[in-house]
């Protein structure tokens, strides 16, 4: 419980997005301990080019559906990622993500 708050996450919000009484769904994996430790990897002030750039993306009726970030091993994708989610959750938006970890394979194949 204390790393879905760590990482934005209300009980509320996990339940609906962990729940399993979704016949036809696949089951999310849970990614609270990725976000909260990646969020805490975010230097407050940082990486505010993305943010403002994906949030003129995100009102923009004429962008692209989808929004990919992507980069090199180790250029903070994750950390930006992380960020940018819980900066998220509250709008009227639909999003995704997937964190991979080569370390775990199951999280390596989204």
């Amino acid at each position: 419980m204390a790393r879905r708050r760590a990482a934005g996450f209300s009980d509320q919000l996990h339940e609906r997005l962990h729940r399993t009484d979704r016949p036809g769904v696949a089951e999310a994996l849970d990614f609270s301990a990725i976000i909260a430790d990646k969020r805490q990897q975010h230097l407050k002030g940082t990486r505010e080019w993305v943010f403002d750039f994906v949030e003129k993306w995100r009102v923009d009726p004429e962008s692209a559906k989808l929004f990919w970030l992507v980069g090199g091993g180790g250029t903070g994708k994750s950390v930006a990622a992380a960020e940018l989610l819980v900066r998220l959750l509250g709008k009227e938006n639909a999003a995704a993500w997937h964190f991979c970890k080569h370390t775990e394979p199951a999280r390596s194949a989204p």
